[in-house]
């Protein structure tokens, strides 16, 4: 079994706090399209413009859903329903601050977007745009990444509404709303947990 497959099962997120890998956490964040396309949120980089999901360091005190969900609204502009378990997880080197490397392991929570904000944390600093999930798989540079991306597509692991696959969609149960503060200097915004 992957790790992809591992991270996608109930309760393996501990498994990824333990490897000691520097851990962060990202946002699938997903709608659909007027024509009903499933679409999928990629942002630039900040150092070097290139397509990647949100992401960041733990916070001390939150979920890493919710961690997930604060990424995709500071910096894709965008906020919704955040699933507690995650979809799936990969590897990158990540370049610090002060020039040295470090192995990180994005641990990846799908988000369905239920608002875009026009002005956003981190507007000035990431364009944004909305993929079809292959061609999210094929724009994005990180090739683990795509490959999450890929197997999403393949296993059909963002089915919504009327699919015939079987599997159960991500939002397979009516969620129960919460508001989570982003940061105190910015106003609150909506993020719904699946019960």
């Amino acid at each position: 079994m992957s790790a992809i497959e591992k991270a996608a099962i109930p309760g393996k997120l501990e498994s990824f706090q333990r490897s000691g890998i520097r851990r962060q956490y990202g946002a699938i964040a997903w709608r659909r399209s007027r024509s009903g396309e499933l679409k999928i949120l990629l942002i630039t980089s900040r150092e070097r413009g290139r397509w990647i999901v949100p992401k960041g360091w733990p916070i001390k005190g939150e979920t890493p859903a919710k961690v997930a969900a604060l990424e995709a609204f500071e910096e894709g502009g965008v906020f919704g329903d955040a699933l507690s378990e995650p979809i799936g997880a990969y590897d990158y080197l990540k370049i610090l601050r002060d020039g040295s490397t470090a192995l990180c392991r994005v641990v990846l929570f799908g988000i369905e977007v239920r608002g875009t904000l026009v002005n956003w944390p981190e507007r000035s600093q990431r364009k944004r745009s909305w993929f079809t999930v292959s061609e999210a798989g094929r724009t994005v540079s990180d090739s683990q990444l795509a490959r999450v991306l890929r197997s999403l597509e393949a296993n059909c692991t963002v089915c919504v509404d009327d699919c015939k696959c079987g599997r159960p969609p991500w939002q397979a149960r009516p969620a129960k709303k919460k508001t989570v503060p982003a940061d105190p200097s910015l106003e609150s915004f909506p993020v719904t947990f699946p019960t």
